[in-house]
């Protein structure tokens, strides 16, 4: 991306930072800005006075694939002082090709003073959002990445959340038609027979203080080509993990037995799950149709805040049947995992 700048009046930046104000950002602070294919000139936000709307924009610089503005509500005299009213600094960045596309928004929430020494905006921090976005329109899938930082009351209400931190990414990688593979077996919008396809979401959330706390989640899940155009090695892995009242919510002094051997936590515990399940099918063994079908699991419960060790299960299962870890699982750690089949049917 290249930038050419434009800085308005610093003066009259300053005198709109005084002027105004709203208790909360206006509605659709962080609707997406259109940026001009041709010029990249981005688009001012749709509550500006001059697009119809109710605050004060005044913009501080601008560019290509860039904006910055102060942004305050129409009460108040322009450049005059009002005790109270808020006043933010509106920053926003984009990248974005056919294939490609960044983006990154933000609004700080000014503090300062009047001319007389009382405090005229109070509660200052950042709601941010940075999303990348990139697509294969030869295979399908892509990667998709958002990440939201909110550090005060305000800011959380923006972006309709708890978390100071929240990070989601997912990426697909789906096979093709490859030279000598067969015909797809299954429509052009699901996931190709053809060949190995792979996914992924990682998601993370995290809540500063002592109510507070944290969730992380990973999930995967590979489908491996064999010659007969079927997913012969599927594999899926679940990892979960959350701390903190604020996740953690449930005390379970029953908890999760494998065997003679028992997990308990107390809220707001450090506890984590593993899940981890293969399926392989070897077809064509002597006859056409003939496959050899066999399965394996593991899965895995500790609490991090006792001193006690993590609790197991593994084991194997024919055909479509499931091991002695099928069916270990605690709400605690949201939806259980399955036997995912990558070919979009669900679990198996």
């Amino acid at each position: 991306m290249r930038n050419s700048f434009n800085l308005a009046s610093v003066a009259g930046a300053m005198l709109a930072m005084s002027a105004a104000a709203n208790a909360q950002l206006p509605a659709g602070a962080f609707d997406q800005l259109a940026v001009d294919p041709t010029t990249k000139a981005v688009s001012m936000p749709s509550y500006c006075q001059s697009q119809g709307g109710t605050e004060q924009c005044s913009v501080i610089a601008s560019g290509e694939g860039f904006l910055q503005i102060m942004v305050g509500a129409t009460a108040g005299v322009p450049g005059g002082t009002a005790p109270g009213q808020d006043t933010y600094v509106m920053t926003f960045v984009a990248d974005q090709t056919a294939a490609k596309s960044f983006f990154d928004q933000s609004y700080v929430k000014l503090s300062n003073n009047t001319p007389t020494g009382a405090v005229n905006q109070t509660n200052p921090g950042i709601a941010a959002v940075q999303t990348i976005v990139e697509t294969d329109a030869v295979r399908g899938g892509g990667f998709e990445s958002t990440t939201q930082i909110a550090t005060s009351s305000w800011a959380k209400t923006a972006l309709n959340t708890t978390a100071d931190i929240k990070i989601g990414q997912n990426l697909v990688d789906l096979g093709g038609t490859f030279t000598g593979q067969p015909t797809p077996t299954v429509s052009p919008t699901a996931v190709n027979d053809d060949g190995d396809n792979f996914f992924s979401d990682f998601s993370f959330e995290s809540i500063a203080g002592g109510n507070g706390g944290m969730k992380m989640e990973i999930g995967q899940i590979a489908g491996l080509y064999a010659v007969g155009g079927d997913q012969a090695d599927k594999q899926t892995f679940a990892f979960r993990e959350k701390r903190g009242v604020a996740y953690t919510t449930t005390a379970n002094a029953t908890g999760i037995t494998i065997g003679a051997d028992t997990m308990t936590w107390a809220a707001g515990d450090d506890i984590k799950a593993i899940w981890m399940g293969q399926r392989i099918v070897i077809p064509n063994i002597t006859n056409a149709g003939d496959s050899m079908t066999s399965n394996f699991g593991y899965v895995a419960f500790d609490n991090l805040s006792d001193t006690n060790p993590a609790i197991s299960a593994s084991g194997f299962g024919a055909g479509n049947a499931a091991g002695p870890w099928d069916g270990l699982w605690d709400g605690e750690f949201g939806t259980a995992p399955c036997l995912s089949d990558p070919s979009g049917a669900g679990c198996i």
